[in-house]
């Protein structure tokens, strides 16, 4: 999996591309957390790139609800894929987290 981020006026987009498994998870869940830890207003995540998620990337996300409460960040995730979506909506975590479609939502949501 690849991780690409920006950093712009206080908002950070993350980009990971590939699998979200158990080989790639502890990868993504060091570079969250580190994200978390900055100087940053709001961390958004692109998943338009990943296809495929386990329960060990949907773990890393659930502990990025404790440090969104934590941090008082704002925390989104777009771009889901509908396969990836299903199983959110299944475990009810849907209601947890803020799922917009794309990226201008996001944004609106942020300001």
């Amino acid at each position: 999996m690849d991780i690409k981020s920006s950093f712009e006026k206080g908002l950070l987009i993350v980009r990971p591309n590939g699998d979200i498994d158990m080989h790639s998870s502890p990868e993504l869940r060091k570079e969250l957390r580190n994200y978390f830890r900055n100087e940053t207003d709001a961390i958004l995540i692109d998943l338009s790139g990943v296809k495929y998620m386990d329960s060990s990337g949907i773990a890393v996300f659930v502990e990025c609800l404790q440090w969104e409460k934590a941090s008082k960040k704002k925390f989104i995730i777009f771009s889901m894929a509908d396969n990836i979506k299903g199983v959110f909506e299944m475990a009810r975590l849907d209601t947890l987290f803020t799922i917009v479609k794309s990226e201008v939502v996001a944004l609106e949501k942020i300001k």
